[in-house]
């Protein structure tokens, strides 16, 4: 936060974030990628209810409750993997259900947070030693 420069969390950095919340409070600069396990984990920690689906299975979060994240953490983004993205941050929402494998493979979140942090670094200010988008 001190740097004002963008950040991915995903895996272990997501469960270092719900055992300590101020970690991200009020940083919009950052963003979560949490799959479903590790959202409920965060609502959990910040006191974000949840909703299931009947018979007390839980169902793929819902906008609002992505967004009640995002509110309970002071602004950051969060793109919540599933059968459906779901994108949430202070200048609004999107989602992603392109068709493709019925089932995500290991390491696509990874490849996510990776191509998500390079766009974020692209698109941020220009770094102090002369490397950014007019000098490539």
């Amino acid at each position: 936060r001190a740097q004002n420069i963008p950040v991915v969390i995903d895996a272990d950095g997501l469960f270092m974030v719900a055992e300590n919340l101020d970690l991200v409070k009020g940083a919009p600069l950052i963003v979560l990628t949490p799959n479903a396990m590790e959202f409920r984990r965060l609502c959990e920690a910040a006191g974000v209810a949840l909703g299931s689906a009947g018979g007390g299975a839980p169902s793929h979060p819902s906008f609002d409750e992505v967004e009640a994240l995002s509110v309970a953490l002071g602004g950051v983004a969060v793109c919540l993997k599933g059968p459906e993205d779901r994108i949430v941050a202070p200048a609004g929402q999107a989602a992603c259900a392109e068709t493709g494998t019925p089932r995500r493979s290991g390491g696509l979140g990874d490849v996510l947070a990776g191509v998500m942090g390079a766009s974020l670094a692209w698109l941020g200010p220009q770094p102090p030693y002369g490397l950014g988008r007019s000098s490539l």
